[in-house]
């Protein structure tokens, strides 16, 4: 049987969050489960997560997650 092509996965997580996560009562995602269902013809490498500095407003109900105001969390964050 031949090896399944490898693959190494970038998320945009600002956008995960905003375009997915946002507008449901979900927090928390397994991004490995996901891909591995996504794209299952392949043999999944890495996970690479990106995310921005995001700011809030004290009136914003829907604000993200405190975790991501956090500077630590503006650099690459290797999931694998």
């Amino acid at each position: 049987m031949a090896a399944r092509p490898r693959a190494w996965v970038y998320i945009d997580g600002f956008n995960l969050y905003y375009g997915a996560v946002k507008s449901t009562p979900l927090r928390w995602l397994d991004l490995r489960a996901l891909v591995e269902r996504l794209a299952p013809e392949y043999s999944l490498e890495r996970i690479k997560y990106f995310t921005s500095n995001v700011s809030s407003h004290p009136d914003d109900l829907d604000a993200p997650m405190s975790l991501l105001h956090k500077p630590r969390f503006a650099q690459e964050r290797s999931l694998t």
